[in-house]
């Protein structure tokens, strides 16, 4: 795929995201499905700018807004304050697989867009407007700083099926692939991974040795102290739900 291509399957997604209200990942994996002959390096670029802008969709929503724009999921996926106005143009050539042409009213926008020093709280938080009275009356004078944590992307948490191995054995094998890891700071079973490393490939994750868990998700687990005949019932299990 083209970068222009790449733009145009960005642009698309974030469109049925929002327009379905549903969940990204969802909406990736049947994209993938339905366009196969997207590569992986592809699929990754395209995941990657999907979820570039919806991170930062406060800050995006707002910068349209000062510039009196319209938010249409092509000009989201463009309100990113470091790209400049001739990339855009560049790249929406309306050529074969390209975004259209930018509208005169659509480059005057994205040249409108102002410096993110002047963004209110809830756009650098990225959060609703309306929210942000909420967030304020459970954080008080923390706030920025709790929105800002909030905001930060997690590291990558691993559960050791100590059935299988032992957390030393496991976090060798990784790092003789050169990947980083590190025991958890609380859970005795959890290794944590600061880097996007994908594990699908990886012998550990296919054989059953290691489980993706959040630190804190293994901990309530250790919390509950289940013990071999007892019934658990795991409420809240599932991607988010």
């Amino acid at each position: 795929m083209t970068p222009a291509a790449r733009l145009a399957a960005s642009i698309e997604i974030v469109g049925t995201i929002l327009e379905r209200a549903a969940a990204a990942d969802r909406v990736l994996a049947e994209w993938q499905k339905h366009n196969r002959y997207a590569g992986a390096k592809d699929r990754r670029a395209v995941a990657d700018q999907v979820y570039a802008v919806l991170r930062d969709q406060g800050m995006r929503r707002w910068r349209l807004q000062a510039a009196g724009a319209e938010l249409t999921p092509r000009l989201l996926v463009m309100a990113d304050a470091s790209t400049p106005l001739a990339e855009w143009q560049r790249l929406c050539d309306g050529g074969r697989y390209a975004p259209p042409a930018l509208s005169e009213d659509e480059a005057a926008a994205l040249a409108r867009l102002p410096s993110d020093e002047d963004a209110p709280l809830w756009a650098r938080g990225n959060l609703p407007e309306a929210v942000l009275p909420l967030a304020e009356a459970a954080f008080g004078a923390d706030t920025d700083m709790e929105l800002a944590a909030l905001n930060g992307r997690a590291p990558l948490d691993l559960r050791v099926n100590l059935l299988k191995a032992t957390r030393d054995h496991v976090l060798e094998q990784l790092r003789g692939e050169g990947i980083t890891a590190a025991p958890a700071p609380f859970s005795p079973l959890g290794i944590r991974i600061p880097e996007k490393v994908r594990l699908e490939q990886n012998s550990l994750y296919r054989d059953g040795l290691i489980e993706p868990q959040d630190e804190a998700a293994q901990l309530a687990g250790l919390l509950a102290d289940a013990r071999a005949g007892q019934c658990v019932i795991d409420l809240c299990a599932g991607a988010g739900g």
